[in-house]
């Protein structure tokens, strides 16, 4: 069951725990489970929904060499508050593709925010390799690519993404994505559908 999404959702459960005739005990214990994340596992290719709002997702490849593609729902006023989150557990030679609903250049779903990357590695000043940089999705950047084997990318254990629905036509992302590639420039995060 998804977390309430608004404020009003939210004072409606709230009325109709106060006029039940649970324990109050009962009330606490059903409140306590409101505000749990369900943690889910995507293993292959996925489409989301408003009911997975809240949802924390472990990104585990059942096929060690092929991509597993997730893509959101396209996006509308009901949709706006909506949250996801995933970390990958595995990264695996094939990668994770995280696409918005509607792919229309221009006119469709788009990402704002950023993904921080680095290498897990001192900083080293003298060649420049990456211990931390920020890469911000340009327009018409569509995808969030977690792929542990590109070149730069990203898609080690650890990396999480957070996204959240903040209009009709942006999500809005936070990434920390972790990466072997120690010259890594991040430009393989976001990128177009096509």
């Amino acid at each position: 069951m998804p977390l309430p999404s608004t404020t009003n959702e939210k004072s409606i459960i709230d009325q109709l725990l106060r006029r039940s005739k649970l324990t109050s005990t009962a009330v606490k214990i059903i409140n306590r489970l409101l505000q749990r994340t369900i943690v889910e596992t995507i293993s292959v290719d996925q489409a989301l929904t408003l009911e997975d709002s809240g949802k924390f997702f472990l990104l585990d490849s059942a096929d060690e060499s092929a991509e597993v593609l997730i893509t959101l729902p396209e996006l509308s006023t009901n949709l706006i508050g909506t949250v996801y989150t995933f970390a990958v557990v595995d990264p695996s030679d094939g990668r994770f593709k995280i696409q918005v609903g509607d792919r229309t250049n221009d006119t469709g779903d788009q990402f704002l925010g950023y993904a921080f990357h680095g290498a897990d590695q001192a900083s080293d000043a003298v060649s420049g390799a990456i211990n931390g940089r920020i890469t911000v999705p340009a327009n018409n950047n569509q995808c969030i690519v977690l792929d542990a084997n590109a070149g730069n990318g990203g898609g080690e254990g650890g990396t999480t993404v957070k996204l959240t629905a903040i209009s009709t036509t942006q999500w809005y992302c936070e990434a920390i994505i972790f990466t072997d590639d120690t010259n890594s420039s991040g430009a393989g995060i976001f990128q177009n559908a096509s």
